[in-house]
């Protein structure tokens, strides 16, 4: 198997899961792939698996015409955003997939947080913790019980420069 390309807004798409193991074809270069995309792709025609090289380098959303995350920012620049959207893994939310930003570029996203384990390991090095759940929580000790009883879901981010930590959450959806 070949080492994955590097997606600097994503770094670990096979540990989030939106990259699965297996024999499969890749719709955009025809080649065989033993590692593939199952995570959303915003386009024209759907796909059944992308390898990650079509992705990185651009190929499968010019292809077919599409995105991997959309977004509603445009005060991001241009090269990032094209980054992110055309050239980066998007992950599966319970309702969208919001990419949040930090110190004026768009975070690296690291998983979903399904217990507090994760939260109290990193609570001091939140950006701002209790902004980050105001929507839906009430505290911070509201949101471990929440999360714990799968209330809530929670989506990690890091910001690349501060190196801080932001959390998305919103309510469970089965």
């Amino acid at each position: 198997m070949k080492e994955l390309p590097v997606f600097k807004y994503h770094p670990n798409p096979i540990e989030t899961k939106s990259f699965h193991y297996g024999k499969e074809t890749c719709n955009c270069c025809g080649k065989e792939t033993d590692i593939y995309y199952q995570a959303p792709f915003y386009g024209d025609r759907e796909i059944s698996a992308l390898c990650p090289f079509c992705i990185s380098n651009g190929k499968a959303a010019e292809e077919f015409k599409g995105v991997f995350v959309e977004i509603n920012e445009n005060t991001i620049n241009d090269k990032a955003i094209n980054e992110l959207t055309k050239k980066t893994p998007g992950y599966c939310g319970s309702l969208d997939e919001t990419w949040l930003i930090h110190c004026d570029d768009f975070c690296s996203f690291h998983g979903n947080v399904n217990n507090s384990d994760i939260i109290i390991e990193k609570m001091n090095d939140f950006a701002d913790l209790k902004n980050d759940i105001e929507d839906i929580c009430n505290s911070i000790e509201d949101l471990i019980v929440k999360i714990d009883n799968r209330e809530i879901v929670g989506y990690l981010f890091q910001c690349l420069h501060c190196k801080k930590y932001l959390l998305r959450i919103e309510v469970y959806h089965y």
